[in-house]
This record gives C-alpha cells, sequence and structure tokens, in this order.
C-alpha cells in the first residue's frame, strides 16, 4: 500500500491531521491558522516571531548593559593621595598615637603627647 494511499502525502503532522479529520483541517483554515497548504498564516507567523525579537533584544540590551558598567567601574580613579610616613592619632584608642609608614598602618605605638 502506498503512502498516499494510506493519507500520507509527506506533509508531516497537518497532513496526517487533514488525513485523519479533513473537518480540522477546513476549520483551522476557515479560522485563518492555517493557509490552504496547510502551513501558518502570515499574521500567526509574526504573532510568534515579535515575542521572540523582544525577548532576543532585551537579552541584547542587558547585556551591553553590564558590559559597559564594568568597563566604566573598572577604570582607574584619580590618584589618592597617601598619607606621609608619620605617627598618627591610633583609631582604636584616643590616648595612643600608631606608626604610618606611607603605606599602611603599623603595628607600632607609642603614648600620645599633649
Amino acid at each position: 500500500m502506498s503512502a498516499e494511499a494510506e493519507g500520507d502525502s509527506g506533509g508531516g503532522a497537518v497532513d496526517h491531521v487533514a488525513a485523519s479529520c479533513p473537518t480540522v483541517t477546513g476549520l483551522l483554515t476557515l479560522r485563518g491558522i492555517l493557509t490552504p497548504m496547510g502551513s501558518l498564516s502570515p499574521i500567526h507567523w509574526l504573532i510568534i516571531l515579535i515575542p521572540i525579537i523582544v525577548v532576543a533584544l532585551v537579552v541584547w540590551l542587558i547585556i551591553r548593559l553590564i558590559i559597559r558598567a564594568t568597563r566604566t567601574s573598572s577604570t582607574p580613579s584619580a590618584p589618592t593621595r597617601q598619607a606621609q610616613p608619620g605617627w598618627y592619632p591610633d583609631q582604636q584608642n584616643p590616648a595612643l598615637v600608631r606608626w604610618h609608614d606611607g603605606h599602611q598602618w603599623t603595628p607600632h605605638t607609642q603614648p600620645r603627647q599633649n
């Protein structure tokens, strides 16, 4: 028995539905969902494609914003002025002064002189 005799003309699921229930295909064609050839009508293709395009654009914009944010935050800021080496009031104990070596605080302390 040939494929055409069984109702399968090689058109996939739509042809299979048409072969098994021509009323369903007729209703879909009348409502404008399917063209007489069994494919989606152009308006339904737009209904499907427009949300996909919108989602793709939103994802693309988010990626661009992330890239732009990381570029601006990674640019070096103006050089900060470092303290000169010397004795400075200790932040933990106001009765002491602590030595700053020009780069970081050291563990060296001494009593504060008035």
